[in-house]
């Protein structure tokens, strides 16, 4: 698969996550991770010239973009494929963020989507304050 398909997957999986867990409060979070994943692509692809992964990664839709046309819906693994293929730190750190935005509201969705990849809580939240900013 081109780096250009994997991360327009991996894109639409996040904002479909965002969108069925967050609801109407993914947009800020979309935005941070729209750069903080674009941050991690650049480090969990090191072979590729720095180059051809800020192209391919300006060549899909933003995640504020397809959080804005997403469907609020719960979600499950096999809804969100690019994410579930995704490297371990690009799940952590979307997850993190989600972590992050949900605050004190209900994490039962989150847990159930933790569940599915075989991630824990603890994992989750030990990332989030070592890198969520």
């Amino acid at each position: 698969m081109s780096l250009d398909k994997r991360f327009a997957s991996e894109k639409e999986s996040v904002a479909r996550l965002l969108k069925g867990i967050l609801g109407t409060n993914a947009d800020k979070v979309a935005v941070r991770l729209e750069k903080e994943l674009a941050d991690e692509v650049r480090f969990d692809h090191r072979e590729v010239e720095p180059a051809d992964l800020t192209a391919a990664w300006a060549a899909s839709p933003s995640i504020p973009e397809l959080v804005a046309r997403a469907e609020a819906s719960s979600v499950k693994v096999t809804d969100i494929p690019g994410l579930a293929d995704a490297t371990y730190a690009f799940r952590l750190m979307t997850l993190a963020q989600i972590l992050e935005g949900l605050g004190s509201a209900d994490a039962s969705a989150l847990h159930a989507i933790l569940s599915e990849l075989g991630l824990g809580l603890k994992e989750v939240e030990a990332y989030r304050v070592d890198f969520v900013k």
